[in-house]
C-alpha cells in the first residue's frame, strides 16, 4: 500500500512536469538569460525571502556562488 502511494506520487509529479514543459520552457529560458546577462555585465543578483522562502533564497545564492552545471562566466 505504501509503495503504491509512493509510486503514484512519482507518476503524478512526472505527469505534471510533462504537462507544463511547453508552457514554462520559454519563461525559464528567458529568466536564465536575464540572470546571465546581468552577471556578465557586472551586475548583481539580489535574493530575499522570509521563512521557507528565505531558505530557498539562501540555497539559490549558494548554488550561484558555488557553481551549478557550468562554470560561471
Amino acid at each position: 500500500m505504501l509503495e503504491q502511494r509512493i509510486q503514484q506520487h512519482f507518476v503524478d509529479s512526472a505527469d505534471l512536469k510533462y504537462q507544463w514543459a511547453d508552457a514554462l520552457a520559454r519563461p525559464v529560458a528567458d529568466a536564465s538569460q536575464a540572470l546571465l546577462t546581468c552577471v556578465t555585465n557586472g551586475g548583481r543578483i539580489m535574493l530575499c525571502g522570509n521563512g521557507a522562502s528565505g531558505a530557498l533564497a539562501q540555497y539559490m545564492a549558494a548554488l550561484l556562488v558555488g557553481g551549478m552545471e557550468r562554470e560561471r562566466p
